[in-house]
């Protein structure tokens, strides 16, 4: 039985697995390797310190003679755009062609680019996942294995394994779910819809402790749910259990969304021994038939292509089956699609390391701003709130400042014949919101408590406003 090598290589690791695959009998694990990469050898996929990353991959060959028998490799990157495109039966070669000619005005100047799409039967029908990558990328994985004396197999990349493990797993199958993963400072989260992909989104991980960590996390999760209201759970790969638990603690009671972890290594038969943090692409290796090999991909790239064009017939086809797979996909909304355009400009921007380490300190010192900017905002609207509403309690206006992280009052208004307070506020995410108004519902001094929903500003903060009905006397 010949032992294959699974390579898969994060912001943080390089991992490798040996194992034997038979038939259709889970596969067993030979051995596995785990080392962690200098800082910023690799950021996204896309190597940055060729150095530190040449010499890893060399001590590890050192020290384990033919461990890369075999090998592919896996990445996880947002360097390569992706795109569901519903097709009609067509060949490969012509499955190719419409992958470069749909992703052709929406790649930006990402290089040197070359396409192919892998074919993806789905219970709402037949459809590619397009691809598109720049062949430098592949080059300088290829060469830098070969200057180990490592000859790959094959390349593959993360969202593709991850569609493979949604067919095999009941959990990702059942269900309208998210699958997240987290690998350093990055988040990539893909929709399965009862085991169809509907589509993926990355994002970053700007935190400090484990507290801001699960706050970010849940925000991802908000966000996804503006665009499925049907999910009904989100699986976290990467991420550990006490962040969990903290995820599980600050969700709001009127989230309604189960959180878990996802944990892949019960596939292969001596899966109880690889490490927690064995993340799913590598695993998902074992059970994918198919995935589109991008050193295959390059061969074909480098090889002279004829000019004649695809018939637009399959257009006409194509029309047919995109009306039929409307239903499943209604939730992709008109806006979605304009953000979905302007990610790949924005992905670049933000691949900058130096960049990456801006933002962060931008972060913090946003942070600062904010704390020192609410305490001048709580006093001096404090002083007007005492003076002009003495008909409202002290003790209900002291208590409304001392409530919710990170919310700032910014208007108030009394209407004494009502009896009512009007206030808006500003906060750092919709969770933030709902948790602060659950808990003011509780005052005994409010008889009524309206929440009118929340509203995204262009700093990135939120908005919402609330209605208080008061009871008791007048003070």
């Amino acid at each position: 039985m010949t032992v294959k090598t699974a390579v898969f290589i994060s912001n943080e690791q390089i991992q490798i697995l040996r194992y034997n695959k038979s038939g259709k009998n889970p596969a067993v694990v030979n051995d596995y390797i785990v080392r962690d990469l200098p800082e910023r050898a690799v950021f996204n996929g896309v190597i940055t310190d060729r150095g530190s990353l040449s010499a890893r991959i060399g001590e590890i060959v050192a020290e384990n003679r033919g461990v890369f028998q075999n090998a592919s490799l896996i990445l996880e990157t947002n360097s390569i755009i992706t795109k569901k495109i519903p097709v009609p039966k067509l060949s490969e070669r012509q499955y190719r062609a419409v992958a470069q000619e749909e992703l052709s005005n929406n790649t930006g100047d990402y290089g040197d680019l070359m396409f192919d799409s892998q074919l993806l039967n789905e219970k709402s029908g037949q459809f590619i996942l397009a691809c598109a990558v720049d062949k430098n990328i592949v080059e300088d994985y290829q060469s830098i294995f070969r200057d180990a004396g490592v000859k790959l197999e094959g390349i593959s990349f993360s969202l593709d394994l991850m569609i493979a493990l949604a067919k095999q797993e009941s959990q990702l199958s059942e269900e309208t779910v998210v699958l997240s993963v987290v690998d350093g400072i990055s988040v990539h989260s893909a929709i399965f819809d009862k085991g169809d992909y509907v589509f993926s989104t990355r994002a970053r991980l700007f935190a400090d402790d484990d507290e801001s960590v699960a706050r970010r996390l849940l925000e991802s999760v908000t966000s996804r749910l503006q665009f499925n209201k049907a999910i009904s759970k989100v699986f976290f790969s990467g991420v550990s259990p006490e962040i969990l638990s903290l995820m599980r603690d600050i969700k709001s009671a009127n989230l309604e969304i189960a959180i878990d972890s996802y944990d892949p290594r019960r596939l292969v038969q001596g899966g109880d021994s690889l490490p927690d943090n064995f993340f799913y692409p590598i695993l998902g290796t074992t059970v994918s038939k198919t995935t589109i090999n991008l050193l295959a991909t390059h061969k074909k790239s480098l090889a002279p292509v004829k000019t004649k064009r695809v018939s637009t017939g399959w257009r006409l086809i194509a029309a047919g089956a995109a009306i039929v797979a409307a239903a499943a996909l209604a939730f992709v909304t008109l806006q979605y699609r304009q953000l979905e355009k302007q990610s790949a400009e924005i992905e670049k921007y933000l691949l900058d390391p130096v960049r990456i380490e801006q933002m962060a300190e931008l972060d913090i010192l946003t942070d600062n701003i904010g704390v020192a900017g609410k305490a001048v905002d709580e006093a001096a609207l404090a002083n007007t709130i005492l003076e002009d509403y003495t008909v409202v309690s002290t003790d209900a206006i002291n208590w409304l400042f001392s409530q919710g992280r990170g919310i700032v009052i910014r208007q108030f208004s009394f209407n004494a014949a009502e009896r009512t307070l009007q206030l808006v506020y500003n906060c750092p995410s919709e969770l933030d919101s709902s948790s602060y108004v659950e808990a003011i519902k509780t005052y005994k001094e409010f008889s009524g408590v309206t929440y009118t929903g929340y509203a995204a500003e262009t700093n990135g903060s939120f908005t919402f406003k609330v209605l208080i009905t008061l009871v008791g006397k007048e003070a």
